[in-house]
């Protein structure tokens, strides 16, 4: 709990997110908006520690669709549990090595080249947390696919170009890296660009409007230089394993109703940025949620934080989220 706590206090992006849930709790009206949302996107065809800690093999998009309806219905922690209760937030996550994990004051860009690095085509994954927290499954893909994969990565720093709030203060080092990231990308003129982020604060201290946010997006995309250009959508937010902590034999009491006040405007707003330029939208709701998003889905702890996905179950997504990017 003194950890959860700690995580809390020095990370406003996961702060306001769970204020914001508390807020906006869904009508019906409200949580049949979303249930289209997700319906819709099933049918869309298409630490530091680095290594995922998962013990299965990654599945098809049929087997994780089959556990997240069944996962409702889990009442008891599975004894399999992974990752298993306790485990730290940075252990959790899939993130890449430390190196390439940003101090907040740096705006420099290192050189993080993974994947095949004999490959002769490029993938480049870039955004804050929400885009570091898919790079062990994305490193896996590349591997396969004898992709090679560039990390550009900041915590708490979002791809869109826009100026964002760090502890209250305006992140000047946050502007300098989208220079410095977006001469990089243009250098390596990428076959694929990869993006993903959360949505974030303005100076004005809230959020942005999801009209503003389709334009910063849409803006980047055209502007950045790549051969195609994907969106991976946000996740849900839940309690995370905190809740899961709490009461061991009710997680299911952890789940909690798919939001569509709060997720569906900026699921949408991506979505429409992602088509005004020209790039693809992989919407990944329907990998974590039916009408309520549980914290528990097979033998998996779903997520490391409240708002990031744990490495374990990015693991477990990695050929759905393959098959999507199509590399």
């Amino acid at each position: 709990m003194a950890g959860a706590l700690a995580l809390w206090l020095v990370q406003p992006e996961r702060r306001h997110i769970l204020r914001w849930s508390r807020r906006f709790a869904v009508g019906g009206c409200g949580l049949c908006a979303v249930c289209l949302v997700v319906i819709s996107a099933t049918q869309d065809q298409p630490t530091p520690q680095a290594a995922s800690t998962s013990s299965s093999a990654p599945a098809s998009l049929s087997q994780v669709l089959r556990l997240v309806a069944q996962a409702p219905s889990i009442r008891q922690v599975p004894t399999d549990l992974d990752p298993p209760l306790g485990t730290s937030y940075r252990a959790a996550l899939g993130y890449p090595p430390s190196e390439c994990i940003q101090a907040i004051p740096a705006h420099s860009v290192p050189a993080c080249v993974f994947g095949d690095l004999t490959g002769r085509r490029t993938v480049v994954l870039y955004g804050d947390s929400h885009a570091g927290m898919w790079f062990d499954a994305l490193d896996g893909i590349a591997k396969s696919d004898g992709w090679k994969l560039v990390v550009l990565f900041k915590e708490s720093c979002p791809a869109s170009t826009v100026p964002v709030l760090y502890l209250r203060t305006e992140f000047a080092s946050c502007d300098r890296w989208h220079a410095s990231v977006i001469k990089r990308i243009d250098a390596l003129d990428p076959d694929v660009l990869v993006i993903s982020q959360q949505v974030y604060m303005s100076p004005r201290n809230a959020r942005y409007a999801p009209k503003a946010w389709t334009d910063a997006l849409a803006s980047l995309l055209r502007t950045v230089h790549a051969r195609r250009k994907v969106v991976i959508g946000d996740i849900p937010g839940t309690g995370g394993p905190g809740c899961v902590s709490s009461d061991p034999n009710d997680v299911g009491a952890c789940a909690v109703p798919v939001e569509a006040e709060l997720y569906a405007p900026y699921v949408e707003a991506e979505r429409v940025a992602a088509r005004e330029a020209g790039a693809t939208y992989i919407s990944t709701w329907p990998w974590f949620c039916t009408t309520v998003c549980p914290v528990v889905i097979g033998h998996y702890d779903v997520y490391a934080d409240p708002t990031h996905v744990s490495g374990a179950y990015a693991g477990f997504l990695r050929e759905v989220l393959a098959q999507k990017l199509n590399l």
